[in-house]
């Protein structure tokens, strides 16, 4: 008896992880998939709370360029850092109406820090230091801006909910009820839902954005 229930055991440990990603979710590890030390399970805080959470972590790996206080409610912000043609741009929001999202990517030749919540609002800029951006997840230390391709990501996360040629979108949480009645598109990759979102460029990584679409209105 005690054999029999160590193979079912054993199969249920097997099985489980399988049978999920059979059906286009995430393993269960994707709640713990950060970056620069935010887990995607933050974002599934309420207002206020998750971009307070998100401050402390961008401050602990940024302290000259982030302040923790400052990260409240309905806030829309960011910073740009600048290496040569290249730019490594963060931006955020944090919305009573609008959700919440967390966005890191990769840019080149650009002209200033352009905001993508405000046409004309520009933020603050700085030298790029290679150190804090590698790694920038925790979770996967080889996850990387301009290198790491679908290939890579799906070996390190599993089968994603929706994939494209240039996209991987993993999903934590989802609220079905609210892409009907706000009229989503979940097979072109919209979703209501607690994700994170993997965009290529040419086959490799350009930006990585975590977001809450449940949290908000339509």
């Amino acid at each position: 008896m005690r054999n029999i229930s160590k193979s079912l055991l054993f199969l249920a440990l097997t099985l489980l992880p399988k049978l999920a990603l059979a059906a286009g979710t995430a393993a269960p590890s994707i709640g713990s998939f950060d970056l620069f030390g935010f887990p995607l399970s933050a974002a599934e805080n309420n207002l206020g709370t998750r971009a307070s959470a998100l401050g402390q972590a961008l401050a602990a790996t940024f302290p000259k360029e982030f302040k923790a206080e400052n990260f409240k409610e309905n806030n829309y912000s960011g910073h740009c850092f600048n290496s040569g043609p290249d730019q490594y741009k963060l931006s955020w929001r944090d919305s009573e109406t609008e959700g919440f999202n967390f966005k890191v990517e990769k840019l080149k030749d650009q002209k200033g820090c352009v905001s993508p919540f405000s046409e004309g609002q520009s933020f603050k800029s700085s030298s790029f230091n290679a150190a804090q951006f590698s790694p920038i997840s925790h979770f996967n230390s080889g996850l990387q801006l301009g290198v790491s391709t679908p290939a890579q990501i799906q070996q390190a996360l599993g089968k994603p909910a929706y994939s494209s040629s240039g996209k991987l979108i993993y999903i934590l949480k989802r609220d079905k009820e609210k892409e009907k009645g706000c009229g989503a598109n979940p097979g072109q990759g919209d979703f209501d839902a607690i994700d994170v979102e993997f965009d290529f460029n040419d086959g490799t990584l350009q930006s990585v954005m975590m977001s809450n679409n449940i949290a908000g209105e339509c």
